[in-house]
């Protein structure tokens, strides 16, 4: 269900003007100990800094408000020039000659007029870039995986394709038992003139990755169930035919990137008057820094059938029953997914494409029922772009630093039941007959 689109775009709070303002006072001290105001520095910003906000979203009937729709909201804070590292400072022991007169110089105030450039995020076109949305993240490559991430699993472990890998084992010692002989030549066990050959690291990565990798996780989801089977069969039972609430987290990513830095001044003042005021041999020296988070989650609520796991039929304790619910716990059933995955080489077509994901879902609503009422894909980005500038002073280092700010939100809903890129009016009629059995439709769903 969808509700009225709105679009709002304003600048909030706004954080200084364009009018001058006293950074601070240059004094110069006479013979007689007294100190001469030489002048003063004063700050003219370039631009007003604010902080900026666009935001697209729809409103729903409410309180309380039971539906949701696509939401997206950009904020840009761009910082004032502000006076920061404000202080004493005082010249070095050598006098100096100003104007006449010969004497120690000092500075009482701050620096301002952050320079940033470098930062691909320019004032000039901050406007468009806030109305256009384009500083916001796509979230267009997690809508796939989105629902396979969040649906619940009922197949806990994969026996039935560890037995099919069972036949690579062999092979895979084999190529192992190569590895680890070169590895001993080269380390002087053996006598060779050669380091490992491109194709031979290749091997064995390849090894690792689609031998031993998933053949020891495959024996851990199988040791796990065995010592849990009870529980598991009891969750299964109880979340059968109700709808789950379930989240996951598809990234959680923090990246640091130095942008530029040198010797010199990206501040001011940054007269010689200033310089002076540094300790013998230290140079003053600027970086440039962006920091950048993703994170990504998805929430809905789910719902599957499986006969074997519903308590209410008479049979339900039945032998065949629970050898139905063995073979679903340990993932041994005949499934499009399972038949896939245990084909020879379709991890290579894996690899490049999506199509076992395809398998997935055929499984997901052709042998499970799984399907969900709603479905949200959420994305927070944060970018933070900080200038710092080092000034050595006698007394110490001096740092100040000013940040910029994009800091986006995006939440998409899923298209339909079986979750992004598949509309409602695309079900098949079996999709929508399975939809039937488990009471949901458009009317009771968050879909448009």
């Amino acid at each position: 269900m969808s509700g009225k689109q709105r679009y709002r775009f304003r600048y909030a709070s706004p954080l200084g003007s364009m009018a001058r303002f006293e950074a601070g006072r240059i004094y110069l001290q006479r013979p007689d100990q007294t100190w001469y105001h030489l002048g003063t520095e004063w700050c003219q910003p370039t631009y007003t800094a604010a902080v900026a906000e666009s935001c697209r979203d729809e409103l729903h009937a409410g309180p309380p408000w039971t539906e949701g729709g696509p939401f997206t909201k950009l904020r840009v804070s761009f910082p004032p020039e502000q006076v920061q590292g404000q202080g004493t400072y005082i010249s070095d022991p050598v006098t100096r000659n100003y104007y006449g007169i010969t004497g120690f110089m000092k500075y009482i105030g701050g620096f301002h007029s952050p320079d940033f450039t470098g930062d691909p995020l320019s004032y000039s076109n901050l406007p468009e870039l806030l109305r256009g949305m384009s500083l916001v993240p796509s979230l267009d490559n997690w809508s796939p995986v989105a629902f396979a991430k969040t649906r619940p699993r009922l197949e806990k472990a994969g026996a039935g394709i560890a037995a099919a890998e069972f036949r690579d084992v062999p092979r895979t010692l084999k190529q192992t038992a190569r590895t680890f002989n070169e590895i001993w030549k080269i380390m002087g066990g053996g006598s060779t003139s050669r380091i490992m050959q491109p194709k031979k690291v290749a091997d064995t990565f390849l090894n690792e990755q689609f031998g031993w990798v998933p053949m020891i996780k495959d024996i851990r989801d199988i040791n796990h169930v065995y010592q849990n089977q009870a529980k598991i069969k009891s969750q299964m039972t109880n979340e059968n035919n109700r709808w789950i609430r379930r989240k996951a987290t598809l990234l959680d990513d923090y990246q640091e990137t130095k942008l530029a830095g040198e010797p010199g001044m990206r501040v001011s003042p940054a007269g010689d008057f200033i310089s002076i005021m540094f300790r013998d041999g230290a140079a003053p020296h600027w970086e440039l820094w962006e920091k950048k988070s993703s994170y990504i989650t998805t929430s809905g609520s789910f719902r599957y059938y499986r006969p074997e796991f519903d308590a209410t039929i008479p049979d339900n304790s039945s032998a065949w029953n629970e050898v139905q619910r063995q073979m679903t716990m340990y993932g041994l059933r005949i499934s499009p997914s399972n038949v896939w995955r245990a084909t020879p080489w379709t991890w290579l077509i894996d690899w490049f494409t999506d199509f076992g994901s395809v398998m997935d879902r055929i499984t997901d609503w052709a042998l499970d029922s799984i399907a969900c009422r709603y479905l949200f894909l959420m994305r927070h980005d944060i970018r933070t772009v900080t200038l710092k500038q080092v000034l050595p002073m006698r007394g110490g280092d001096v740092i100040v630093s000013w940040d910029r700010l994009v800091d986006a939100k995006i939440r998409r809903g899923s298209d339909s039941p079986y979750g992004f890129g598949l509309s409602w009016s695309g079900l098949t009629a079996r999709q929508l007959a399975i939809l039937s059995a488990l009471r949901i439709s458009r009317r009771n769903t968050n879909f448009p």
